[in-house]
């Protein structure tokens, strides 16, 4: 079981390696963590850039979406992205961003799952809070969980190795 409350990674699994990188130009930490499992490497990314509030943070959260897909391209091996990325998957940012990550969204197939705002009703949230997949890896469920007092639902996802 692997926690991810940005900016913080709580794992019942130990890190066979972690470092807190400052990707980009907002000074907002993204977390890589490596962890083996089943004798299998795994690479863990968990971020939460700024809000695209006003022109400078919308260019703040895609300069930092950017570092962050130019540092995947590095990395080789299954790998996980997750984390309140402030941005949905129909804004043309996104689309580029997971086009030059090579991921796909762990939603695929599954519905929405709008988390945020947690207080509004489902129709009025959207779907900011994401977990993105490279191809070797498989979501067998995806879910939202009941509100646990945060401003974000929790998302439950179930991978496994293809």
């Amino acid at each position: 079981m692997i926690i991810v409350l940005s900016p913080e990674v709580i794992s019942k699994i130990a890190f066979d390696n972690s470092d807190i990188l400052f990707l980009g130009k907002s000074g907002f930490p993204t977390i890589i963590c490596k962890l083996i499992i089943n004798n299998q490497p795994l690479t863990l990314i968990a971020t939460h850039p700024c809000s695209p509030a006003g022109r400078h943070n919308y260019y703040l959260r895609n300069d930092q979406l950017n570092s962050i897909s130019e540092r995947i391209k590095q990395i080789s091996g299954p790998l996980i992205l997750v984390g309140d990325l402030n941005i949905t998957m129909w804004s043309n940012d996104y689309k580029k961003f997971i086009s030059k990550a090579g991921l796909y969204n762990a939603r695929k197939g599954f519905g929405i799952l709008p988390s945020w705002p947690a207080a509004f009703p489902y129709p009025l949230r959207i779907p900011i809070d994401h977990c993105l997949l490279s191809s070797d890896l498989k979501v067998k469920e995806i879910k939202l969980a009941d509100n646990i007092g945060s401003d974000h639902l929790p998302v439950i996802i179930d991978i496994c190795k293809i």
